[in-house]
Protein backbone atom coordinates (compact mmCIF):
# COMPACT_ATOMS: atom_id res chain seq x y z
CA UNK A 1 0.00 0.00 0.00
CA UNK A 2 0.77 3.58 0.23
CA UNK A 3 2.60 3.23 3.64
CA UNK A 4 5.12 1.03 1.54
CA UNK A 5 6.85 3.62 -0.51
CA UNK A 6 6.70 7.74 0.77
CA UNK A 7 4.56 9.46 -1.84
CA UNK A 8 7.10 12.38 -1.27
CA UNK A 9 10.23 12.28 -3.29
CA UNK A 10 13.44 12.20 -1.42
CA UNK A 11 14.98 13.68 -4.65
CA UNK A 12 18.51 13.59 -4.59
CA UNK A 13 20.32 14.33 -7.92
CA UNK A 14 23.61 12.20 -8.27
CA UNK A 15 25.01 13.00 -11.54
CA UNK A 16 26.65 10.55 -13.71
CA UNK A 17 29.47 11.88 -16.02
CA UNK A 18 32.64 9.47 -15.55
CA UNK A 19 35.40 9.77 -18.26
CA UNK A 20 35.09 6.34 -18.32
CA UNK A 21 31.36 5.99 -20.03
CA UNK A 22 30.47 4.12 -17.14
CA UNK A 23 28.51 6.55 -15.12
CA UNK A 24 30.74 8.08 -12.13
CA UNK A 25 29.34 10.73 -10.32
CA UNK A 26 29.16 13.49 -7.32
CA UNK A 27 26.79 14.53 -5.48
CA UNK A 28 24.40 17.59 -5.81
CA UNK A 29 22.76 18.82 -2.96
CA UNK A 30 18.93 18.51 -2.84
CA UNK A 31 16.49 21.28 -3.04
CA UNK A 32 16.06 22.77 0.65
CA UNK A 33 19.18 21.43 1.70
CA UNK A 34 18.35 17.37 2.20
CA UNK A 35 21.21 16.15 0.73
CA UNK A 36 24.40 16.64 2.23
CA UNK A 37 27.28 14.33 0.89
CA UNK A 38 30.38 12.73 1.86
CA UNK A 39 32.95 10.34 0.39
CA UNK A 40 34.97 10.97 -2.74
CA UNK A 41 33.59 11.18 -6.31
CA UNK A 42 37.04 10.05 -7.41
CA UNK A 43 36.21 5.99 -8.54
CA UNK A 44 36.30 3.54 -6.45
CA UNK A 45 35.15 5.53 -3.42
CA UNK A 46 31.23 5.85 -1.99
CA UNK A 47 29.49 8.74 -2.00
CA UNK A 48 26.92 8.82 1.22
CA UNK A 49 23.91 11.00 0.94
CA UNK A 50 21.94 11.44 4.17
CA UNK A 51 18.85 13.73 4.36
CA UNK A 52 15.50 14.88 6.64
CA UNK A 53 12.41 12.93 6.01
CA UNK A 54 9.31 14.99 5.38
CA UNK A 55 6.10 13.26 5.64
CA UNK A 56 3.96 14.69 2.89
CA UNK A 57 0.14 14.22 2.00
CA UNK A 58 -0.76 12.51 5.27
CA UNK A 59 1.37 9.81 4.87
CA UNK A 60 4.02 8.87 8.09
CA UNK A 61 6.92 6.95 7.02
CA UNK A 62 7.32 3.79 9.21
CA UNK A 63 9.86 3.79 12.63
CA UNK A 64 12.47 1.70 10.47
CA UNK A 65 12.78 1.55 6.60
CA UNK A 66 15.41 0.94 3.55
CA UNK A 67 15.90 3.28 1.01
CA UNK A 68 16.87 2.43 -2.68
CA UNK A 69 18.20 4.90 -5.26
CA UNK A 70 16.16 4.47 -8.69
CA UNK A 71 17.12 5.85 -11.62
CA UNK A 72 15.35 5.89 -14.72
CA UNK A 73 17.11 5.46 -18.10
CA UNK A 74 16.68 4.67 -21.67
CA UNK A 75 19.74 3.82 -23.61
CA UNK A 76 18.17 3.11 -26.64
CA UNK A 77 16.05 0.30 -25.60
CA UNK A 78 12.68 1.99 -24.54
CA UNK A 79 12.59 3.59 -20.86
CA UNK A 80 13.05 1.59 -17.66
CA UNK A 81 14.19 1.93 -14.00
CA UNK A 82 17.45 0.80 -12.61
CA UNK A 83 18.33 -0.19 -8.62
CA UNK A 84 21.92 1.26 -7.76
CA UNK A 85 22.39 1.95 -4.41
CA UNK A 86 20.52 1.49 -0.59
CA UNK A 87 20.54 2.43 2.58
CA UNK A 88 18.65 2.58 5.54
CA UNK A 89 15.84 5.18 7.10
CA UNK A 90 14.28 6.18 10.68
CA UNK A 91 11.35 7.78 10.83
CA UNK A 92 12.50 10.91 10.78
CA UNK A 93 16.09 10.27 8.19
CA UNK A 94 17.64 8.56 5.88
CA UNK A 95 21.15 7.15 3.99
CA UNK A 96 21.62 5.92 0.39
CA UNK A 97 25.39 5.06 -0.15
CA UNK A 98 26.38 4.77 -3.92
CA UNK A 99 29.21 3.40 -4.66
CA UNK A 100 30.87 5.02 -8.22
CA UNK A 101 30.95 4.30 -10.99
CA UNK A 102 27.17 4.58 -11.48
CA UNK A 103 27.07 1.39 -14.00
CA UNK A 104 26.21 2.59 -17.43
CA UNK A 105 22.50 1.30 -17.66
CA UNK A 106 21.71 3.23 -14.82
CA UNK A 107 22.45 6.74 -16.64
CA UNK A 108 21.15 8.17 -20.45
CA UNK A 109 24.00 7.16 -22.49
CA UNK A 110 26.32 7.47 -19.59
CA UNK A 111 26.25 11.11 -19.97
CA UNK A 112 23.74 12.10 -16.74
CA UNK A 113 22.20 10.03 -14.15
CA UNK A 114 19.12 11.11 -11.97
CA UNK A 115 18.94 9.14 -8.93
CA UNK A 116 15.54 9.00 -6.75
CA UNK A 117 15.74 7.94 -2.94
CA UNK A 118 12.64 6.17 -1.90
CA UNK A 119 11.53 5.00 1.24
CA UNK A 120 10.19 1.14 1.46
CA UNK A 121 10.09 -1.10 4.23
CA UNK A 122 12.59 -2.46 6.00
CA UNK A 123 12.40 -5.96 4.76
CA UNK A 124 12.08 -5.61 1.58
CA UNK A 125 14.54 -6.34 -0.92
CA UNK A 126 15.66 -5.69 -4.37
CA UNK A 127 18.68 -6.55 -6.45
CA UNK A 128 20.66 -4.04 -8.30
CA UNK A 129 19.75 -4.12 -11.88
CA UNK A 130 16.72 -3.35 -13.98
CA UNK A 131 13.84 -2.93 -11.54
CA UNK A 132 10.77 -5.41 -12.96
CA UNK A 133 7.27 -4.06 -13.39
CA UNK A 134 6.14 -5.65 -10.58
CA UNK A 135 8.35 -4.18 -7.94
CA UNK A 136 6.48 -0.74 -8.75
CA UNK A 137 2.68 -2.91 -8.68
CA UNK A 138 3.24 -3.86 -5.30
CA UNK A 139 4.31 -0.52 -3.96
CA UNK A 140 1.09 0.77 -4.44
Amino acid sequence: MIDKLISGVLAVVLVGCGDDGGGGGGVADAPQGGGDSAGSDSGGGSNLVDGVIVPVGGGMPPTTGKTFVIWPSDIGQGDFAYKYGEGTATATTFTANVTPPVPNDATFGGMLGVGFVVLVQSGTTLPDGVVPDSFFSSMV
